[in-house]
């Protein structure tokens, strides 16, 4: 890569990320998260081709502990839906493993905040059609999975899930053109909360800024 992809790189890991601190705004809104999973799949794939070639190179990086933070959140929107469901179909076992808080996942030690994830992911996807009257979604699991298979790699560890995305490239460039495609998608539909939460689309557009070095 050179220093401008290098520059652009950094700028959609840097939206990608706002989005995962901000969960809870968006997650309601399936599009939002289809887009947003494909730019993370996309950020991963550019990032393994070009990894030997850009070792001297200081690239954006989340930190473990903001990672497993961001997971923490995620699974424990999941788990509400989750547990609600459970309630209501009177599953006692599911309702348990279901009652789950972000502080509960955070607290673990990296081990085993990796198997309790993969447990509840695991929960999470043999119930899923089940819980669609309940606003759950494959997309918002997979948003999970990206961000956890994100903690992996950060931890030295091979990801577990692969997610499923459209591109089916292998060149740097078409790579980059297609991460451009669905960061401008996530600019459209994101202009809906312009008034209705203007303290955070201000900071996706921040986000957004290409910061050049």
């Amino acid at each position: 890569m050179d220093r401008a992809q290098i520059n652009r790189l950094e700028m959609f890991q840097s939206a990608n990320e706002y989005l995962d601190s901000h969960t809870e705004v968006w997650n309601g809104i399936p599009i939002i998260g289809a887009y947003k999973n494909e730019l993370s799949s996309l950020i991963a794939t550019i990032k393994d081709l070009n990894k030997a070639g850009d070792s001297d190179r200081v690239i954006f990086e989340s930190s473990l502990r903001m990672l497993k933070k961001s997971v923490s959140d995620k699974m424990d929107i999941l788990d509400d839906t989750m547990e609600a469901y459970a309630e209501d179909i009177e599953d006692e076992f599911l309702r348990r493993k279901a009652a789950n808080t972000s502080t509960d996942y955070f607290g673990l030690s990296n081990d085993a905040f990796e198997s309790k994830v993969k447990t509840i992911i695991s929960l999470l996807e043999s119930n899923v059609e089940g819980m669609k009257p309940y606003g759950m979604t494959q997309v918002q699991i997979d948003d999970a999975k990206l961000t956890f298979n994100d903690f992996q790699v950060k931890c030295g560890n091979t990801r577990t899930y692969q997610v499923s995305h459209s591109s089916t490239s292998t060149n740097t460039n078409e790579l980059f053109t297609e991460a451009d495609r669905y960061i401008s998608r996530l600019d459209k539909v994101l202009k809906r909360f312009r008034r209705s939460n203007p303290t955070f689309y201000m900071g996706y557009l921040a986000s957004r800024q290409v910061i050049e070095q």
